[in-house]
């Protein structure tokens, strides 16, 4: 019989407490436990289980992060220009292709032909 660890080590690694968790449940099944040693392991298991949660709940919001810079860093060099919205570029290049107002000779307002 093992000796059951009281709190997961969070050094462990998810791996060392996903072995562990499933020696719980070999042990617990096959029933040649007595019931404080059952209480015990199923209480570690459930403290190896909370731990698992929040390790998987931090590498979560992790990758997500990960994954938003990866985009934001996406969008082309980091310079001021590529830093304009959209609607700024277009409207820039609209007005730069906007019509002279002179474009008729005698300046009534009609084309020149």
């Amino acid at each position: 019989m093992s000796k059951v660890k009281n709190q997961p080590q969070e050094s462990q690694t998810y791996q060392a407490m996903l072995s562990d968790l499933d020696e719980i449940v070999r042990n617990v099944g096959q029933g040649q436990l007595d019931l404080d040693e059952i209480v015990s392991k199923i209480e570690h298991g459930y403290k190896l289980i909370s731990t698992m949660r929040t390790r998987l709940d931090a590498t979560k919001s992790q990758v997500e992060k990960m994954r938003v810079d990866f985009e934001k860093g996406e969008s082309g060099p980091s310079d001021h220009a590529s830093q304009k919205k959209p609607s700024e570029k277009i409207s820039k290049n609209i007005k730069a292709k906007e019509p002279h107002k002179n474009d008729d000779d005698d300046g009534d307002g009609n084309m020149p032909f």
